[in-house]
């Protein structure tokens, strides 16, 4: 009856439950502890929490009955679920009925509602959605003088990982970023401008003369990651195939339409119909549509491009400001439009002129804040930026604005989008203000990047597996305090030396680990173990350097160990001795990767199947390096190029040779890195140059926090071949997009 009445809600539209595609819900009633105002009889508060409908928690005739969660840490609530009481003589005492979650343990009503019970037929289940509250605290209040609370179940429901959550996706905010830029083309016929393909009128065009290769491009302004394309063509019967065959590209090279990316090739497009063209997040600053021969035309009707911002938290936040100008609304800072055409009002926030202004963006949780990103308004007065703070932290004593400062803002151009590292910085609250007398602060745009658990996704294994507490489970979102730590834990038989190991899959710096003890019983079982970090299986990879040997952790407590950038793909934990027992319940790995990852790459010219992307695909090629490194022809200053579509202080270049032939073939190659694309990016400055690198040889070169978008390697001279097996970049942390 629970389950078809819980399914029959949903169906009704009476609520609905709504996970990232990324992330984990977990029931976390039975990780706490239990409380209630008073007790009647046997009937106690742990009653709620054991999963048998039958027995109950119940209070005294009270003033305000209450039932109290203590959940052990800070969670992300996003809906709890009460069953009533089975007898229907009851069953109406649950009306009216609050649940609050949050941070305030000793006055039920200094925390936020969630949601009042109107009522639950008795034996019924009903959930309610929290909306990703933050709270240690879930409590059930019936507010009222001669009240009595009784709970059948109750159920909570958590977004994992909590205190330290991964990234929730802006993937399904999709925003039209074409109006935003501007638009050009490579010859204008009569009065048909390029701006007509924005103009939202399938009656104007933007229509080329005859010429070879025509095209039409959008200058975004800065690097987006581009979902897709809409192109709609002319109206007319007329001359409807001219758009067949068209390409779309996106990139970041102005000058050279050829040199970007093609998105999609246009086949063809009945006259007045719109077409969509996926690009799968493409990263780019220009989108060029072009018609490739000679004596050929291009006419559009109406150009759209979809644009997303991944794994930007300030999706879906919740946000004020100290006062506000008009329109300009404090929601508009987070709308994914920079307000650069065609009304700023409309798609920026700003306050009135008073004595330090702020802004505050609710992020719902609490997240380690690696950046923030700030979008000056492009059409006047950049300098009122000036001076803003960014401050992170939990509190809101005075408006959040005497949490920690990240950084203080010097001064951003106009329509430039600068980035502020935060180093981690933990915090639901972030703030912008300007200290001062009569100040404005307006925001076209801003955006905060979190650490990811790095755990997630990897691979698990375990020297010896105790029944079901196996490997994967220490990864599972879920510390099993209660009511099954063996279907929420990993843990290994008696012998000797256990171990547990995650596979992250590739190498990264780690700057931490964390561990949670198991809180039913023998914390001790931890005592003594080892943390090793590295990219060894030997010993199955219990040989890798050690990060940190655990002293103790107590029941059910959670322990940070610094591990200061170690490098390495394997995690391992082991505890070194006779007749030991590994018990993890949640291991979490935090660090940054090669942020070689997901850039793009291109090269002066391609040896057969020695494409450039090869040389970024993990795979050193030491088997068939032709299927994975890349390779130029024999030719003069044969060079590589890394778009890393964001500017960072890059701390040094990993170069790994190839291991079949020729190694000497690397001698002499330079290492540039910058903002520049002049002579395809190799004029900017030299972080070093490659003597030599032993045949499948690794070699790394600092650069010392140099500040670039775009690192290359060039071999400079005649008759010269560059073949690289595989580049890796680490960075300090993001500067700035423009």
């Amino acid at each position: 009856m629970r389950v078809f009445f819980m399914s029959l809600l949903l169906l009704l539209g009476f609520f609905s439950v709504e996970i990232e595609a990324d992330e984990k819900e977990v029931d976390a009633g039975g990780w706490g502890i239990a409380s209630q105002s008073s007790v009647n009889y046997n009937w106690t508060a742990q009653n709620a929490l054991d999963r048998n409908p039958y027995t109950i928690t119940h209070s005294l005739y009270r003033i305000n009955p209450w039932w109290k969660l203590d959940l052990q840490n800070v969670y992300t609530v996003n809906r709890v679920a009460i069953t009533n009481r089975i007898l229907p003589d009851y069953s109406d005492r649950i009306n009216r009925a609050e649940i609050r979650v949050g941070n305030v343990s000793s006055d039920v009503f200094s925390n936020p509602i969630c949601a009042i019970i109107s009522s639950i037929p008795s034996g019924d289940s009903y959930s309610y959605l929290c909306n990703r509250m933050a709270g240690q605290y879930v409590f059930v209040v019936i507010p009222g003088n001669d009240k009595i609370l009784s709970l059948a179940e109750v159920e909570v429901y958590v977004v994992y990982p909590g205190v330290f959550s991964a990234q929730m996706k802006a993937d399904k905010k999709e925003v039209d970023a074409a109006g935003w830029g501007t638009a050009s083309q490579s010859a204008v016929l009569a009065n048909e401008y390029p701006h007509h393909a924005l103009d939202r009128n399938l009656k104007t065009l933007m229509h080329t003369p005859s010429e070879s290769n025509p095209w039409w491009r959008q200058d975004l302004l800065k690097v987006y990651s581009v979902k897709r394309v809409v192109i709609t063509n002319r109206l007319t019967d007329c001359c409807s195939n001219r758009i067949n065959g068209a390409e779309i590209r996106v990139g970041n090279i102005s000058s050279d339409v050829f040199s970007n990316p093609i998105c999609a090739v246009i086949s063809s497009i009945p006259s007045g119909a719109s077409y969509n063209y996926l690009c799968n997040r493409m990263a780019g600053q220009y989108v060029f549509v072009v018609i490739p021969g000679t004596s050929k035309i291009l006419s559009l009707a109406e150009v759209e491009i979809y644009v997303v911002y991944p794994d930007n938290l300030a999706a879906g936040g919740n946000v004020t400001q100290s006062s506000t100008n008009g329109s300009w609304i404090a929601e508009q800072a987070i709308d994914f439009n920079p307000g650069f055409f065609p009304q700023p009002s409309l798609a920026c926030s700003s306050t009135t002129i008073q004595t330090n202004p702020w802004w505050r963006l609710d992020l719902g949780q609490i997240y380690r804040v690696s950046r923030v990103v700030v979008t000056n308004r492009r059409d006047c007065c950049p300098e009122q930026i000036n001076g803003a703070e960014i401050h992170i932290g939990n509190s809101l004593d005075n408006n959040g604005n005497n949490n920690l400062k990240c950084a203080v803002i010097s001064s951003i151009p106009d329509g430039v989008s600068s980035t502020y590292a935060c180093k981690g910085m933990e915090g639901r609250y972030v703030n912008l203000i300007i200290p001062g007398d009569s100040k404005i602060l307006t925001l076209c745009e801003v955006e905060v990047y979190g650490e990811d658990n790095l755990a997630a996704g990897g691979i698990a294994t375990q020297s010896s597996t105790n029944g079901s507490w196996i490997a994967e489970q220490a990864i599972d979102f879920n510390p099993g305090f209660y009511t099954q730590p063996s279907s929420a834990c990993s843990s290994t038989t008696i012998q000797t030396n256990p171990w547990w190991r995650l596979d992250l899959g590739q190498i990264y710096r780690v700057s931490r680990v964390v561990v949670t003890n198991r809180r039913d019983c023998c914390p001790e079982q931890i005592n003594g173990a080892e943390i090793h970090i590295g990219n060894s299986l030997d010993n199955n990879g219990n040989n890798n350097l050690k990060c940190a040997v655990i002293s103790s952790i107590p029941a059910g407590g959670s322990s940070t160990y610094a591990c200061n950038g170690m490098e390495g793909r394997y995690v391992n934990l082991i505890i070194p001795g006779d007749l030991r027992i590994l018990t993890l319940c949640e291991v979490e790995v935090y660090g940054e990767g090669n942020l070689a990852a997901g850039g793009i790459v291109t090269q002066s010219s391609t040896h057969d199947s020695w494409i450039a992307e090869q040389a970024i695909d993990f795979n050193p090629g030491f088997t068939q390096p032709s299927s994975a490194c890349s390779s130029t022809n024999i030719q003069t200053n044969p060079w590589w190029r890394l778009d890393l579509r964001n500017t960072y202080r890059v701390s040094k270049v990993v170069v790994t040779n190839r291991l079949d032939c020729c190694p000497e073939r690397i001698n002499g190659a330079e290492i540039h890195i910058g903002n520049s694309l002049d002579n395809n990016g190799n004029n900017n400055p030299k972080c070093d140059v490659i003597s030599s690198i032993p045949a499948g040889g690794s070699s790394t070169y600092a650069c010392n926090g140099m500040e670039g978008r775009y690192v290359n390697l060039i071999i400079p001279g005649d008759l010269r071949i560059l073949t690289l097996c595989e580049v890796e970049v680490y960075g300090e942390g993001l500067i700035q997009i423009c």
